[in-house]
């Protein structure tokens, strides 16, 4: 399966807001969509409570969307990276679903702020901060 990489418009946008209160520090991530890439219209919020978004688009017209999620009602998966998959080129997209990360060193820890890149050979590579562990 070939990959490209998503237009040079913007196709998720983070706005941020200084926050009032820890609660309002994460804010969610809005989707836009542009024919000319000048002019954008708001489709609405793409996930609450999220950050650094990073989207692929595959050739087929699938898009997938890396980002950082902090849902208030599972701790299991606040801070941690999630997935979403669009087939529509967008319209629709999955529910987020966690990543694990195969192989993590013991010391390493809070993965977070993911870059997805295609690579040529068809595979994507998922890009990641991690901390090492306190002693």
């Amino acid at each position: 399966m070939s990959f490209v990489s998503i237009p040079a418009f913007c196709l998720l946008c983070v706005l941020a807001f200084s926050p009032v209160s820890w609660a309002e520090t994460y804010k969610n991530l809005e989707q836009y969509e542009s024919a000319d890439g000048k002019t954008f219209t708001r489709k609405g919020i793409f996930v609450e409570r999220a950050d650094t978004p990073s989207c692929i688009e595959y050739w087929s017209g699938e898009i997938l969307c890396a980002f950082q999620w902090f849902p208030l009602n599972n701790p299991k998966a606040f801070g941690k990276i999630a997935l979403m998959l669009s087939r529509d080129d967008g319209e629709n997209w999955t529910p987020p679903q966690l990543t694990e990360i195969a192989g993590m060193p013991g010391n390493l820890q809070h993965v977070s702020e993911p870059a997805l890149v295609a690579l040529q050979d068809g595979r994507l590579r998922l890009y990641f901060t991690a901390q090492r562990a306190s002693a």
